[in-house]
Parts: structure tokens; sequence; C-alpha cells
């Protein structure tokens, strides 16, 4: 599977795969870099709105979060926003029967035709 990363050095946006990697730009060579793996919780007893307001609701905190300089909750908070995002995903994709796998390689491929990362 691709992923996107950002070499921790220069903060060069790349793609590839999970593992070992070396940053063309900066020389910068790591150990295995892991991707955040959120979890799929269980839905059942949600609503595709409800999510919706849910995702709100997370927003509001990390903007909460970065008005009071607090970056620790900032990223605590982006995380329950993600969160509720892959949710909503999975929901979606769910009650339409839609392939996330497709749909996630198109999205990557979006990022790179439109610049926001270099193809790893």
């Amino acid at each position: 599977m691709t992923i996107i990363y950002t070499c921790p050095r220069c903060e060069q946006i790349l793609i590839g795969t999970i593992g070992d990697y070396h940053c063309p730009d900066c020389g910068y060579t790591s150990k295995k870099y892991e991707p955040i793996n959120l979890p799929v919780v269980d839905h059942s007893a949600w609503t595709i709105p409800q999510q919706v307001r849910k995702i709100g609701e997370e927003y509001g905190e990390v903007v909460e979060a970065l008005l009071l300089g607090n970056p620790v909750e900032v990223i605590r908070e982006s995380l329950d926003c993600m969160q509720t995002h892959w949710t909503l995903i999975n929901m979606v994709a769910e009650e339409y029967g839609m392939n996330i796998d497709k749909l996630y390689q198109e999205h990557c491929r979006k990022l790179v035709r439109k610049g926001y990362v270099k193809e790893g």
C-alpha cells in the first residue's frame, strides 16, 4: 500500500511504502516510519448526519486548543478529528458499497498531480 509521509529533517513530503526510506532531497535515512492507522470503530448506532455533527464538534475543539496556544491539545483534538472523519468515510463506504482503497489511490494521485506531494 502506498502512503504519504514527511522527511523529519527537511520536511519534504514523499510517497512510498511502509518501511525504511531515504530522502533524496536531504539524504536522511530513517528506520521504520509508521503511518497513523486509525481503528474502524463500531458505528452501528450512529447516522451519517450525526457523524457530520460530531466532526463539527471536534473541529471546534481543535480551534479552541489553537486559540489557547496548547500544542498538545491541538494534536489530541486533531487525532479526534481524524478519527471522526475516518468513521464517516467507513459509514458512507459501507452504506453505499464503495471501495475505500480505490478512492484512496485516486486521492494520492490527485495530490501528486496538484503538486502537493512528490512521487517517492
